[in-house]
């Protein structure tokens, strides 16, 4: 059965087609509950500025499902006009359900309804699931986030959206620890992941959300396999969590929430604290990351476990070593210590090996590796006692670089930095949509605004910026790893300034300091390439 609703968007009123199946979804139209409308929106801005989610004119992928939750994240970032954001909506039929074909449908035509593009793709999930050997959860969320990262390179946007909310988090961390897990998985879900996945929801409850959708008049379907408890999770939400609040804690949701705030900050702390340690203790190639044994082991427990997991971050990207065999390399390390030579080799799965070498622990993540490893055992061979020296190729990325002016009209060869940098002026019109296509290897400034003197430098340890499109300035470091560089590859990232302080970091973000306006009359194109 076909029906057409009326919703209002803004001040208009626009015709949106969604389908009722024969039993297998519901239309929730206007809900009981009254409130929530204008805490949704007040909760989603402060998400949005406390954790850097957007920035002015962006481009963001929504995942759309067509249940209550998506309908009011895409109508929610909607209403954030001031981010002027360029919502590509997507949407990933998982093939579980004959009518999921007509779900397709239905946000296909709440996007058109929205003028905005539609991105959609059809899988037989069961067949991925078979293939990969792993559960139809887990399927389907690769599936998901595999397809909304590819809508995200084919659109070059930098954020997709999703909407998880604070629910989701409560039954995610209680989860995580009937699982077994550490701090990281007690921590939840991020609002912001390194490969731009974010969650403005999060802080958001449940019945805010349909509280929102009631007072908005929006419509959406219900998928009824949400009510199945076939599934893990479903039986954690459906019958898990209403035991832990009728027989143990009211507030148990709230108490989880709490707790995955807490993790949250405290693995904050530590992996700072242990990247700290790691880049004066650690040597970075690429696909390898060598570390001094006798300053590791001086570090307290939970630094030590905690660079493991940086260190093969750094080497196999998102792959993690178990907490067991973390434990063992950990345990192998104090054993080999004034021992001699070492040579040991140990498996950490995924594809990632640790070599014990004479004083020295290597983390590769490719087999090629090996042979350089080994060349470093023949070449120490006759002074394992008085420690290894790292052959070259293996050095930390370098040292502190000169500052290199820059011209105002003109080209620079800064061979320390491996970059070509060219300056010109130009006439600017005023044109803000003219800032949207530029690559992230160039910056415009408005040259009125510029001190005197422009340099290529380092960043300095503290130092701040604050970001085009935010208020509020951020350490250079936390704006680095929230864009995702590795801790190791940070203080390879030079920074364009003038007197008053930081302009641009090189090919991630300009800074709101010298920003062109309407108003302004003269540009500063700053382009690079590596020489």
């Amino acid at each position: 059965m076909l029906f057409l609703w009326e919703i209002k968007q803004h001040s208009r009123t626009v015709p949106l087609c969604f389908l009722a199946l024969q039993g297998k979804y519901s239309i929730i139209g206007e809900l009981s509950v009254s409130r929530g409308g204008s805490t949704v929106l007040a909760k989603v801005r402060q998400a949005v500025a406390e954790h850097s989610l957007f920035e002015i004119g962006d481009r963001v992928v929504a995942g759309i499902s067509g249940g209550v939750d998506s309908v009011v994240l895409l109508h929610a970032l909607l209403q954030l006009q001031e981010y002027h954001l360029e919502i590509q909506v997507a949407h990933l039929d998982h093939g579980l359900r004959s009518e999921s074909a007509q779900e397709a449908d239905f946000v296909r035509d709440l996007a058109a309804q929205y003028h905005l593009p539609f991105h959609h793709r059809r899988v037989e999930l069961g067949n991925a699931a078979e293939r990969n050997a792993m559960g139809v959860e887990e399927a389907a969320r690769r599936e998901r986030y595999g397809f909304l990262a590819e809508v995200a390179a084919y659109t070059n946007a930098g954020r997709i959206a999703v909407a998880h909310h604070a629910d989701d988090q409560a039954e995610t961390v209680l989860l995580h620890l009937l699982r077994g897990t550490g701090l990281q998985g007690i921590g939840g879900m991020e609002y912001l992941r390194k490969d731009g996945v974010c969650r403005p929801l999060l802080s958001v409850t449940r019945q805010e959300i349909e509280g929102y959708a009631s007072k908005e008049k929006l419509h959406w379907v219900e998928d009824a396999s949400n009510s199945s408890v076939a599934f893990r999770r479903n039986r954690i939400r459906l019958e898990l969590l209403p035991l832990l609040e009728k027989e143990y804690n009211p507030n148990v949701r709230e108490a989880l929430l709490r707790l995955a705030a807490i993790a949250q900050s405290a693995e904050e702390y530590i992996n700072d604290e242990a990247t700290k340690i790691l880049r004066s203790i650690a040597e970075l190639s690429e696909g390898l990351v060598v570390i001094s044994n006798e300053s590791f082991l001086q570090s307290p427990e939970a630094l030590q476990r905690e660079m493991l997991r940086i260190a093969a971050r750094l080497v196999m990207d998102e792959s993690v070593p178990s907490f067991e065999r973390i434990e063992a390399l950990r345990q192998t390390l104090r054993q080999s210590l004034g021992k001699g030579g070492g040579g040991v080799t140990l498996e950490m799965g995924g594809g990632l090996t640790a070599h014990i070498i004479g004083g020295k622990l290597a983390l590769s993540g490719e087999r090629f590796l090996q042979n350089r490893v080994q060349a470093v055992q023949r070449s120490q061979s006759a002074q394992v006692a008085q420690g290894s020296q790292v052959p070259p190729g293996l050095q930390a990325p370098h040292g502190p670089r000169p500052l290199i002016p820059l011209p105002y009209n003109g080209t620079v060869q800064a061979s320390d930095y491996q970059l070509v940098i060219n300056c010109t002026v130009r006439p600017w019109r005023g044109d803000l949509t003219e800032l949207k296509s530029i690559p992230r290897t160039a910056a415009c400034f408005d040259l009125d605004r510029i001190g005197r003197e422009i340099v290529l430098r380092d960043w300095q340890e503290q130092e701040t910026f604050t970001p085009f499109g935010r208020r509020s300035p951020v350490r250079v470091a936390e704006f680095l790893a929230k864009e995702g560089v590795g801790a190791c590859e940070r203080s390879s990232i030079p920074v364009v300034a003038d007197e008053s302080g930081i302009l641009w970091i090189v090919g991630y973000r300009p800074s709101a300091a010298a920003s062109l306006q309407e108003t302004s009359h003269r540009a500063l194109v700053i382009n690079i390439a590596e020489q």
